[in-house]
């Protein structure tokens, strides 16, 4: 008999925990511990008839999946899609920690765990890249993108703790970390995540420490003059309209209002997109794309509009809750602690996420979405008395 109260659910949070620490190393060992992690968690609360809640966002991400599934059943081709199942279990990841994560020390147990695994990635990454052996720093994962998409969030998350507590509460071991990934992130050399925060850097000072908002100005402007000529030529090429990439970038936009035209309801089908590119793509000169490096028009274009329609809906209820929660604590007066960083540090993450995934697909990439869907989690975890929604899985 699986115990909720006692020693295997304590497993369930050791396998989820060890889940956590590969999330920014490896997708084998992410998979391999949460889904043991997963079938654990399952069992306990069955055995136990306990009830299931839902993090208060999570019907928009569940109605996604279905709409998702439905272009796939629509799809021009429904064999070449069946890679949209690879969703369910990210979908799941939200479910699962919402309810396996009690009170705060154990919030801060998971990111912990986190930040230790993006420290080992990012140690192992400097070194490749300084040796060479990397031109464009991705450390254990398989893409430089993938670990610029992954520490984007995970730098959010730790400069939201850092300007809400200060340095000596913030501590040596979390300062470290901060320090490791900062390079290891400018070594990606991934503009897109590089523009999405800086967008969560302002914004984090802007809210949490607005009179210093003069010197985070000056604090960027001496960051670009320090930093190595490889990485301010990519910062400086990120505002040249005439850069090859910013152009093909504007091409596949035009060329996914194209797709999205002719089959507004439900697109062209999951991963269809490569195989239609040639009959819609805007420009003779173009070649063919594996996606339209866009979240929004690439959901659009596979999915069609009301599916992307859902997915801006579930982007906007997490702004929606982490800003009711976060407004309710500085009314209240318990501003500058633990749970008001972390409900500002998912606001900006999730503007971030967004603003890089204008010139990528972000949401595509499996590694960089369970990061995204984990962070956007944790905070929520100790709410649930503040949200009802919840489904029985049996009558008693």
């Amino acid at each position: 008999m699986l115990d909720f109260e006692g020693g295997d659910f304590q497993l369930c949070q050791r396998l989820a925990l060890a889940g956590v620490f590969f999330l920014p190393i490896s997708i084998g060992g992410l998979q391999v511990f949460l889904v043991l992690a997963g079938i654990c968690w399952i069992l306990i609360t069955v055995n136990g008839k306990k009830t299931v809640l839902l993090p208060p966002f999570y019907p928009f991400l569940f109605s996604f999946f279905i709409f998702s599934l439905m272009s796939l059943v629509f799809s021009l081709n429904p064999a070449v899609g069946f890679s949209v199942l690879k969703m369910f279990p990210l979908i799941l990841i939200p479910l699962m920690f919402y309810c396996i994560i009690e009170n705060e020390r154990q919030k801060q147990k998971f990111l912990n765990v986190l930040y230790a695994g993006a420290a080992v990635n990012a140690v192992w990454g400097l070194l490749m890249y300084a040796s060479g052996k990397q031109h464009r720093l991705s450390g254990f994962l398989g893409h430089y993108m993938t670990a610029a998409g992954i520490l984007m969030m995970i730098i959010i998350f730790l400069l939201g703790h850092l300007f809400t507590t200060g340095i000596r509460k913030f501590g040596w071991t979390r300062t470290l970390v901060l320090l490791l990934l900062c390079p290891a992130f400018l070594a990606t050399l991934t503009r897109n995540a590089w523009v999405g925060a800086a967008l969560g850097f302002i914004i984090l000072f802007g809210v949490i420490r607005p009179r210093y908002v003069p010197l985070g100005v000056v604090l960027l402007f001496l960051f670009f003059i320090f930093v190595p000529p490889v990485v301010k030529e990519r910062i400086a090429s990120t505002f040249d309209i005439h850069d090859a990439t910013i152009q093909d970038r504007l091409m596949m936009i035009r060329t996914g209002a194209r797709i999205i035209r002719d089959n507004p309801l439900l697109g062209v089908g999951p991963e269809m997109v490569p195989g239609v590119y040639e009959e819609y793509k805007a420009d003779e000169g173009d070649k063919r794309r594996p996606h339209l490096h866009n979240n929004v028009v690439q959901i659009a274009a596979e999915k069609g509009l009301l599916t992307v329609f859902i997915w801006l809906a579930f982007m906007g209820s997490i702004l929606y809750y982490a800003g009711r929660i976060y407004n309710r604590l500085r009314k209240e007066g318990n501003s500058h602690i633990p749970e008001d960083y972390l409900m500002i540090s998912v606001v900006v993450v999730v503007l971030s996420f967004f603003t890089a995934g204008l010139f990528e697909y972000n949401w595509g990439d499996t590694e960089v979405a369970a990061a995204f869907l984990f962070l956007v989690t944790v905070p929520f975890s100790t709410y649930k008395k503040e949200f009802s929604k919840r489904i029985r899985l049996w009558r008693k």
